[in-house]
């Protein structure tokens, strides 16, 4: 399975939930998750090939644990499985070697719209941001979806001069000048 993803920084997402909402978009509720992602030692994130390992907590409930694998971008090659021991999975990971390389929470909101899913993220220490996300096959051709994709954010008043081309985790490293 293949996320291709764009993510925006925006100034306003009550304004960009009502303009969807107005289309009989509905929104999940908002759901607090816990995102602590591990790194191969000495890896380069931007690099085609690359792992990354997440064990994410939802509402302090729900864990998973996932894999995802840089094509380009935030086009990623993704594996994901419902734990029960997220403690348990993260010393696994650290006796495999993988680096701690952030520990974030945000409040999404999730909604399916045009056979996309939109997510209205709020980011502790980072600010707001829209994703739009989709789940393709590996051989996909990413460009023509991400250009799909743009049509569907210019269409909600979301700039490509506020694209984000990172994830949160390396943003947040970035921020903490590490």
């Amino acid at each position: 399975m293949r996320e291709i993803e764009i993510k925006a920084r925006v100034q306003d997402l009550s304004q960009i939930k009502k303009s969807l909402e107005s289309q009989a978009v509905v929104f999940g509720p908002p759901l607090k998750q816990h995102d602590t992602v591990y790194n191969e030692p000495g890896g380069k994130t931007a690099t085609p090939g690359y792992n990354f390992l997440r064990v994410r907590t939802e509402n302090d409930v729900l864990s998973t644990f996932t894999l995802k694998q840089t094509v380009k971008d935030l086009d990623k090659i993704e594996h994901e499985t419902v734990i029960d021991q997220p403690e348990e999975m993260k010393t696994m990971i650290e006796l495999m070697h993988f680096e701690l390389f952030s520990d974030l929470t945000k409040i999404r909101q999730k909604a399916k719209y045009q056979g996309y899913e939109i997510c209205l993220d709020s980011v502790e220490d980072l600010g707001d941001f829209i994703e739009i996300e989709k789940l393709t096959a590996d051989d996909a051709d990413g460009d023509a979806v991400r250009d799909e994709m743009w049509q569907v954010l210019e269409a909600l008043g979301v700039g490509r001069d506020g694209e984000v081309k990172k994830g949160y985790d390396i943003l947040m490293r970035e921020k903490q000048g590490l």
